[in-house]
């Protein structure tokens, strides 16, 4: 009533998109097809988000894609080429990319070097490092047997659990929104 519509207009244009490609494409809405699809989507909307708080604190990160697959390879070298197992070496992956957080941060707060140099320096230090860890291969294949590669190429849902999951979080997600709207009132 007061004029704003909220998230009505993204899931109706969300819709009407789904409806769209399914009625050109009848695999589109296959779980396969969406799993993929969030597959790709994923490792660049975690990115984003954390894009997103930087740049709503008025600085920038342009070493950000550097930084990432720098860390994903250094997981990913030491799954391939040192034997290590997924946890670890996702662990050291991780680890990796916190501690250029953690200096960055140190950069910015302690020093006071503004966020463009740093991160325009980091940008071509990590290609450089990058470029280091995958040594002469220049790519790094996971083995057949990884966890990880199974479980991005594999492991699906059927349609039908798909779909029962996603009506549950839809139903959940309503469910709340009912919640609050009746908490509201009674206040």
């Amino acid at each position: 009533r007061a004029g704003e519509l909220g998230m009505s207009p993204v899931i109706v244009g969300l819709v009407v998109i789904a409806i769209v490609f399914q009625l050109n494409e009848p695999t589109f809405l296959s779980s396969k097809n969406l799993v993929t699809m969030l597959q790709f989507a994923a490792p660049v909307g975690v990115i984003s988000l954390g894009i997103v708080l930087v740049l709503l604190l008025g600085e920038i990160d342009l070493s950000v894609g550097s930084v990432s697959g720098f860390a994903a390879a250094s997981m990913a070298v030491l799954m391939d080429s040192r034997g290590w197992g997924l946890v670890g070496a996702m662990a050291v992956g991780i680890l990796v990319g916190t501690a250029v957080g953690l200096l960055y941060s140190l950069l910015y707060t302690k020093i006071g070097v503004p966020s463009f140099v740093f991160s325009l320096a980091g940008l071509l230090a990590f290609q450089g490092a990058l470029l280091y860890v995958l040594g002469d291969k220049g790519t790094v294949v996971l083995p057949q047997d990884s966890a990880l590669r199974s479980f991005a190429r594999e492991k699906f849902l059927s349609d039908v659990q798909a779909y029962a999951l996603l009506a549950l979080v839809v139903a959940a997600y309503v469910a709340v929104n009912l919640l609050t709207i009746r908490r509201r009132r009674a206040a």
